[in-house]
């Protein structure tokens, strides 16, 4: 069973929390294994520790919420490996919190992941999330016992099976003759995302007939001159998934 944890405030919301672990409770899981949670849950540690009291837990490490005060992704700042405080330089960056908030929260889940009966084990989706566990744990003597595991995340190769180009394209109103460009980004003014870095590579591009095929938040100007662009916004339909990198010539990651 998966399901979406309610949008919490960052403080009270009780009724939805309470909700929600009455419909765990109900379920009486096995185990929990937690995802994606930095942003709905925030600073809401409370969710995660009434959830460890339902049934074992397991932590998946997409990024180094579990291990900070607030943030996903440090940007360099290794004040989580000490604590994190209120001193916070990006505590109103996503996803916000406010900043009498982050040091309860950071203390909060080094008492979960320090528990000696209920710790979680960290599910690492890539030897870089594996390798930020072990840097944690050197750090901090309580989180020693601490078991991590690698973890390889699997699709439904039967659902991504390539169309041909021109009836992909045909679909998406993209011409034949286009070189086409693919780029997925959930946020393309998120600088971590490497949207800069594409639209400079773009404009130094100099072939003709170019269509940039945009999947994701388009929350900035583009500034592509004598690019096409073709956005289809937010996808989380398969079909449209497999059209749009059917129709690409490349698929750039930067």
């Amino acid at each position: 069973l998966a399901v979406r944890i309610p949008d919490l405030p960052a403080q009270g919301g009780r009724a939805e929390l309470d909700g929600f672990l009455a419909a765990a409770r109900a379920f009486s899981p096995d185990v929990i294994v937690c995802g994606n949670m930095h942003s709905r849950a925030r600073g809401r540690t409370d969710l995660l520790e009434e959830l460890q009291t339902v049934a074992p837990m397991m932590w998946v490490t997409h990024d180094l919420w579990w291990f900070t005060g607030r943030c996903a992704y440090t940007g360099g700042c290794t004040a989580y490996l000490q604590g994190c405080t209120s001193e916070c330089p990006t505590a109103h960056e996503h996803p916000s919190l406010p900043p009498a908030l982050i040091a309860p929260a950071w203390q909060a889940k080094r008492r979960l992941l320090a528990h000696p009966e209920a710790a979680p084990v960290m599910l690492c989706n890539s030897n870089w999330a594996l390798a930020q566990v072990r840097l944690v744990q050197q750090h901090d003597a309580r989180l020693q016992p601490l078991r991590s595991e690698r973890l390889t995340l699997g699709v439904p190769v039967d659902a991504y099976i390539r169309v041909p180009t021109t009836q992909a394209r045909e679909r998406l109103g993209i011409s034949a003759g286009d070189f086409v460009v693919a780029f997925s980004v959930s946020s393309l003014s998120e600088a971590r995302k490497g949207g800069a870095v594409l639209m400079e590579a773009l404009r130094a591009f100099m072939r003709p007939n170019v269509t940039l095929l945009l999947l994701g938040r388009v929350d900035q100007p583009l500034d592509v001159p004598g690019k096409n662009i073709v956005s289809l916004g937010y996808v989380t339909d398969t079909e449209m998934i497999v059209n749009a990198l059917s129709a690409a010539d490349v698929f750039v990651g930067p």
